[in-house]
């Protein structure tokens, strides 16, 4: 496990890969934000746009 005491990053992608696995999800995206902080989204699917 990764020390994620001072790394907010670090313990968001921990949580996200937590809710991936008990979702039993595809993955997870992180979006760019530049005021701070993070979204992390997970997708349960993936399909191409018709």
């Amino acid at each position: 496990m990764i020390d994620t005491k001072d790394d907010l990053e670090a313990l968001g992608w921990e949580l996200t890969a937590a809710m991936v696995r008990v979702c039993e999800a595809l993955g997870a995206y992180r979006s760019p934000r530049g005021e701070g902080g993070g979204l992390y989204l997970i997708f349960k699917s993936a399909g191409w746009a018709s």
